[in-house]
């Protein structure tokens, strides 16, 4: 038997060498073949989206392949050697902006993200065509093309008692809708739909936007739909909301542990400002939240907010001024967007714009540089896509990330 010290591996393994499990094999031994590793290098290739890799040897986890180590590891005969990877193959999502510019037209602005990463910052569309939606009014939530049956959603709001969602087929047929007054209402930009039934047996209801069907999630009391009532949430995890503003306390449901709570000490005109506004929820790390209202164009307000938090009279907003076209709101009244810890709207300037709330000190940019005006004022709704492989292969700009792996010790045979 011979011992030879030598490289065992080298190679710069992409993400056509991981299989559906995101495993890539890079070493197996024949029944008179063994290796001990001594040595390894890795570097990831792509900063933003990296492997992040772990040594598999038979199956049992050995090293994370974030740099070089040392020691020592024996592979024995007829032994297979693996690379892990939770990071491939790509998992790849569209976020689409839409606003009308006629009943049967609207502009679209797409975020194409790969593995939770801006990959693509705007691919705009002025060419859609959709059926005929007439509804409109001071705030529109609009969804087009949602699900398998292609349904368009529509949830038209002033600041008080009309609160209309519609639901309607590819051939323009209102197959669902939800008209009663003082009923708060919210799309998580994905299938569903949230309302707040304002009379009788009290409680949460949830529209599947790609079947129609409706359903109760949780029962509560409160007193009847009335002045100012408020919707908003954060996909899967909350939804803030109170019947009148005047008479309840604002309660959140939490979705993970399906029950309700109280975020104030008391009715929402005694706790919080902005109670007659637009509000809208966005998410930081370490599951800290912002409860964000628009105050004006040029003005922007939020509370901090997380799992227990109970906000009083002494808790005043942060607020954000907006100093310029490029910064301020097209129109604080119609609807905005969120994407993670992002508020994305339309400026002054009709471009796309966003606040990060990421940081302590909020940051402001553009994304956009097509015109974003609209037919029915400027809304925006993100719809969360899965893009088609063809769509994917079409399109330039997406990460390639690789991983640089040498490992090297002594091989006997």
């Amino acid at each position: 038997m011979a011992d030879t010290l030598a490289e065992i591996y080298r190679n710069t393994l992409t993400s056509s060498d991981f299989d559906a499990n995101g495993e890539a094999t890079i070493v197996t031994t024949n029944s008179s073949t063994s290796h001990v590793i001594k040595n390894i290098q890795a570097e990831d290739t792509d900063a933003n989206v990296k492997v992040n890799g772990t040594l598999k040897v038979n199956d049992f986890d050995v090293v994370a392949l974030t740099g070089s180590s040392s020691g020592s590891e024996i592979i024995a005969p007829s032994s297979t050697v693996k690379v892990k990877t939770s990071a491939l193959p790509l998992t790849y999502l569209d976020y689409e902006f839409s606003t009308r510019t006629g009943g049967t037209n609207y502009k679209s602005h797409t975020i194409a993200t790969a593995n939770g990463t801006t990959a693509i910052s705007e691919i705009y569309d002025a060419t859609n065509s959709v059926v005929d939606i007439q509804a409109t009014n001071d705030r529109d939530i609009y969804a087009p093309f949602l699900g398998s049956n292609n349904y368009h959603l529509i949830i038209v709001q002033d600041t008080n008692s009309v609160t209309n969602l519609y639901l309607y087929d590819s051939s323009g047929n209102a197959i669902t809708s939800k008209t009663a007054s003082y009923e708060p209402k919210w799309f998580d930009g994905k299938q569903y739909a949230y309302f707040h039934n304002g009379s009788g047996a009290h409680g949460i209801h949830k529209v599947d936007c790609y079947t129609g069907n409706t359903t109760v999630l949780i029962n509560n009391s409160m007193s009847n739909g009335g002045t100012y009532p408020k919707m908003f949430g954060y996909k899967d995890e909350y939804l803030w909301f109170w019947a009148r503003y005047d008479a309840d306390t604002p309660q959140v449901y939490s979705f993970a542990d399906n029950n309700l709570t109280s975020w104030t000490n008391g009715t929402a005109n005694s706790s919080v400002s902005g109670e007659n506004k637009n509000w809208y929820a966005v998410k930081r790390s370490g599951d800290r939240y912002r409860l964000v209202f628009l105050q004006a164009d040029n003005d922007i307000r939020f509370y901090d907010w997380a799992k227990g938090t109970v906000l009083t009279s002494s808790v005043t907003p942060t607020t954000i001024s907006l100093s310029s076209n490029t910064e301020q709101l097209k129109d604080f009244a119609i609807n905005v967007a969120v994407i993670g810890s992002r508020l994305y709207y339309v400026n002054g300037a009709n471009n796309i714009a966003f606040i990060d709330f990421e940081a302590d000190t909020p940051t402001k940019g553009v994304i956009g540089t097509n015109d974003f005006s609209g037919g029915y004022g400027s809304d925006i709704q993100q719809v969360e896509r899965t893009p088609s492989n063809s769509t994917i292969s079409g399109r330039s700009g997406y990460p390639n990330p690789s991983l640089k792996l040498r490992v090297t010790g002594v091989t006997s045979t």
